[in-house]
C-alpha cells in the first residue's frame, strides 16, 4: 500500500500533478520517518474533526423533530423520508 501524502488535499487540488508529487517526495525524503508519519496522522485527525463538526451541525437540524426513521449503515442504499446514517460520507 502506498504511503498517504502529508500535503493538504487543498494544496493537492491547487498544484499541477507533477509539482504535487515533487513536493510530497521532497517532504518524505527530508523529514525523519517518525515526523513524516506524525504529520500524516495529524492531517487525518484534522480531516476527521472537520467531518465530525459538519455532522454535528447537520444533526442539530433534527434535534426537536419526533417520529424520525433511521436507516443505520445504509451505504449507498438511501431511503427517501429516512435519516440515512453511514460511516461513508455518501451515506
Amino acid at each position: 500500500m502506498a504511503a498517504a501524502s502529508i500535503v493538504s488535499p487543498l494544496v493537492k487540488a491547487a498544484l499541477p500533478e507533477g509539482l504535487y508529487k515533487s513536493v510530497d517526495s521532497s517532504l518524505r525524503k527530508s523529514l525523519p520517518v517518525g515526523l513524516y508519519k506524525a504529520i500524516r496522522l495529524l492531517g487525518k485527525e484534522i480531516r476527521l474533526y472537520r467531518l465530525h463538526r459538519a455532522g454535528v451541525k447537520r444533526a442539530k437540524a433534527y434535534a426537536e423533530k419526533r417520529g424520525l426513521k433511521l436507516n443505520i449503515g445504509c451505504g449507498p442504499n438511501r431511503k427517501e423520508g429516512w435519516i440515512n446514517i453511514d460511516l461513508s460520507p455518501r451515506g
